[in-house]
Formats: structure tokens, sequence, C-alpha cells
């Protein structure tokens, strides 16, 4: 999903404040790649192992990283 906020933030090269537009763009569909992996997670269609190896934020998912 774009947004405004996301296209400026783009257009501007401030890559670093996009997750949290990502994050606050929720109700229009936006979001992260670790909160789908979540969501993945949560309706157990990935396991803990995939979560973490496909996760952005690796420190999120680490706990499972051994789970099968």
């Amino acid at each position: 999903m774009n947004t405004s906020a996301s296209q400026n933030l783009i257009r501007q090269g401030k890559l670093d404040q996009l997750e949290n537009v990502m994050q606050a763009g929720g109700s229009f569909g936006m979001r992260t790649m670790d909160t789908a992996i979540q969501q993945l997670l949560d309706a157990r269609q990935v396991t803990g192992k995939e979560a973490y190896k496909k996760g952005i934020n690796k420190a999120k998912f680490e706990h499972l990283k051994d789970s099968g």
C-alpha cells in the first residue's frame, strides 16, 4: 500500500523513517515484513526457524530460531 507520507519519505531518502509510517498505516493495509511474518507464525503457517530466517529484526524472532 502506498501513501503520500511513504512516497515523500522515499523521495527524500529518509528510509529509516519508513517503518514508522508503515506501522502507523496499518488501517490502510500497510504492514512491515516482521508484522506479516508474526501473523503467519501466529496462524502456524510458518515455523519459528523460518520466521527467524526471514525476519528483518532478528532479535524479535531469535528465541524461535531453533524451533521447528
